[in-house]
């Protein structure tokens, strides 16, 4: 095979290489949502991301939790975990892009307890009481299944 033709392939491969990279985490776009880069604005900005996602076929749940930090600060703070490419992502109003949440985690406080180390509790979204952990089997249940309930 000639030098040049070989160039070329390993240029194609290159490129095939990075886009996959960059493509998995795909969300929408999230910069123009209502609350992004804004201080106290999670949850106007979690409930647009969450329901921009799922409108374009990215799994998506919000998760609220409380926290509290050693100073003694507190709060509340709302975050989306999505699913795409076959792995877990969070995103929130403060970051500028999401994060990928590393593989083994089993319930959506021990996600939080990782990426927030002050986590204390989760939060229902509707009541805003302490709620129990969530595994994510049951946020994100077979994606065939969650596809045909979208779509009906």
């Amino acid at each position: 095979m000639e030098e040049a033709v070989k160039k070329k392939l390993v240029l194609i491969w290159l490129l095939c290489v990075a886009s996959a990279w960059c493509a998995l985490a795909a969300p929408p776009p999230y910069q123009n949502l209502p609350g992004w880069r804004k201080k106290d604005q999670c949850a106007p900005f979690a409930e647009a991301f969450e329901a921009k996602c799922n409108a374009s076929g990215v799994p998506a749940v919000r998760l609220t939790y409380d926290w509290s930090a050693p100073s003694g600060a507190e709060g509340r703070h709302v975050v989306v975990l999505f699913k795409d490419g076959g792995e877990l992502w969070l995103m929130d109003n403060e970051h500028l892009k999401p994060w990928r949440v590393a593989p083994g985690y089993k319930t959506d406080l021990e996600v939080m307890r990782h990426n927030a180390p002050y986590v204390v509790s989760m939060v229902n979204n509707i009541s805003l009481a302490t709620a129990q952990p969530r595994t994510l089997e049951e946020l994100f249940p077979d994606l065939t299944k969650w596809q045909n309930n979208k779509n009906q």
